[in-house]
């Protein structure tokens, strides 16, 4: 893995820079109040990915009725809303992620980081709590969101190589935060495959799957991370050639079973969702998408094409 680059659609700037860089350690100051923007009325939205400073001509023109003064403090406050609005964009764009797992459209330090960061909480919720289902968001109001956050961190440093004087932490606190709200919906399953499938080699997969395996910490959430594909084991195999295998399937499964398998795994893994990745990271993905078609046909051909 590199450095310090944005690895999935960069864009102009990260939307995680607030003003001239990033926002700052510790509490988000503005993950509270980001959620008033979702009461803003729909058409709003054609806002969204552009640089029309909204906000800023709407308090230009609320401080004129004060003069140059209150011209001045409504530009100020107009800015405020657009980066608030920023904030609350790239938050939701990470949640709808975290729920159906494909494309990704925000900035990571380093590919995968996100869906690491959502696993690792829905694992360590999970040790703590005993429960990620529909509640789990509000069962985990009695725990500290911190104490989480710096145990997906530590494990996160272990899987990830970041470059010296690179500060993962905005990043992976604002991961943990928004998977922590999304507890009850996150795709666990997808998120699994997701991760595995930006990771660019069999040694970073096994850093990061070993690290998620380390933090299940009960018998129960240890088989839930199995079941996920966590184990040790999953971050060394490389698809062999046994179209069964490659599917993930066993070879007694239903046409039907079959063909929806399919079509999960290649948008997955289809090449268009991972344009921004370095070339031989395409390399990678195009080749595992050509073995997903290739093992489709083939089954289906012994099938008798049904």
């Amino acid at each position: 893995m590199a450095g310090p680059y944005p690895t999935l659609c960069p864009g102009p700037a990260p939307l995680y820079h607030i003003g001239s860089g990033a926002y700052p350690r510790g509490p988000n100051l503005f993950s509270g109040t980001a959620g008033i923007m979702i009461r803003f009325p729909p058409w709003l939205a054609f806002t969204r990915n552009r640089p029309f400073p909204l906000g800023k001509i709407l308090g230009a023109l609320v401080g004129l009725s004060g003069g140059f003064v209150g011209l001045l403090g409504g530009l100020v406050i107009g800015h405020l809303l657009d980066e608030l609005y920023k904030q609350w964009a790239t938050d939701r764009q990470i949640g709808l992620y975290f729920e159906n797992p494909g494309k990704s459209s925000f900035y990571e330090p380093q590919p995968g980081l996100g869906a690491f960061c959502a696993l690792g909480t829905l694992l360590v919720t999970h040790s703590v709590s005993g429960d990620t289902g529909q509640g789990a968001s509000k069962r985990r109001s009695g725990i500290d969101g911190a104490l989480v956050t710096e145990t997906v961190e530590r494990a996160a440093l272990r899987a990830f190589p970041f470059e010296y004087g690179e500060d993962p932490h905005p990043f992976i606190e604002s991961f943990c935060r928004i998977a922590a709200q999304r507890l009850g919906f996150i795709n666990g399953d997808l998120l699994a495959e997701s991760l595995y499938a930006r990771l660019p080699s069999v040694e970073s997969r096994r850093r990061a799957f070993t690290a998620l395996r380390f933090l299940a910490t009960t018998v129960e959430t240890a088989k839930e991370a199995e079941r996920l594909g966590l184990a040790e084991e999953a971050g060394t195999v490389e698809p062999e050639d046994d179209p069964w295998i490659v599917l993930g399937l066993p070879k007694n499964a239903p046409v039907e079973e079959v063909k929806a398998t399919f079509r999960r795994l290649a948008v997955q893994f289809h090449p268009d969702g991972f344009q921004n990745l370095e070339a031989y990271r395409q390399e990678r993905i195009t080749e595992a998408f050509m073995k997903i078609e290739s093992a489709y046909r083939r089954i289906m051909d012994d099938r008798g094409g049904s």
